[in-house]
């Protein structure tokens, strides 16, 4: 169960203390090629307005920086830490996406589509275990979201509209990362110069190398 919801059931914490802890945290992503991105962005402006659910924190609505979540609830903002945790992995990032489909919260319905990606899981893997975290949720299901939708008791599943396997199969590749911290700063990594300069940096390595042994 989501962190945000325990405290809310427990406690009863209202919206702008959601906002705090939903931000308490640094969270490394995956950020959408330019094409990909286009295409969601104009699968969320399908949906019509009346269905959008907004909040106090405007941090609902339409999505509009498409990226899937590597991982929320890292507790250094230090964006070299990070990117030494996840040194060996720093290359272009394969995925394929899956069908648009929902999930529930309390207060709304997110529309999103899946992503399946091995790169992204041993992204994943190395940041919980190379870095302190907080799991907000057990489980590492990555997903694009495209939009928050409000809930119709009337109509509860009137959602259901939205859902299509337009994007499932496609191939995406993923050549920016983007570091957030709590207080709002942004940091972002180029994963293709990433790896070209380490490609040139073990050439360069093999070549000293050759040239030490009189090859």
């Amino acid at each position: 169960m989501e962190l945000v919801a325990i405290l809310n059931s427990a406690y009863g914490i209202d919206a702008h203390m959601k906002s705090r802890i939903a931000h308490s945290y640094s969270c490394l992503m995956a950020v959408l090629p330019d094409d990909v991105a286009e295409k969601l962005r104009q699968f969320g402006s399908s949906v019509p307005d009346d269905c959008i659910y907004q909040d106090d924190s405007g941090d609902k609505g339409r999505e509009t920086e498409f990226h899937t979540t590597i991982k929320y609830g890292i507790h250094t903002k230090d964006p070299e830490e990070v990117k030494e945790a996840i040194s060996p992995l720093l290359k272009p990032l394969g995925a394929r996406l899956g069908k648009a489909t929902v999930f529930n919260s309390d207060e709304y319905v997110v529309l999103k589509v899946s992503v399946q990606s091995e790169d992204l899981t041993r992204m994943n893997q190395a940041v919980r275990q190379n870095l302190e975290c907080t799991d907000t949720y057990p489980d590492y299901k990555p997903h694009i979201t495209i939009a928050y939708l409000k809930k119709d008791p009337k109509n509860p599943y009137y959602f259901q509209d939205f859902c299509t396997d337009e994007f499932d199969g496609m191939e995406v590749v993923f050549g920016k990362l983007k570091f957030t911290t709590p207080d709002k700063k942004k940091y972002s990594m180029s994963l293709s110069v990433i790896a070209n300069k380490q490609a040139v940096a073990k050439e360069l390595v093999a070549i000293a190398k050759n040239i030490m042994e009189g090859r």
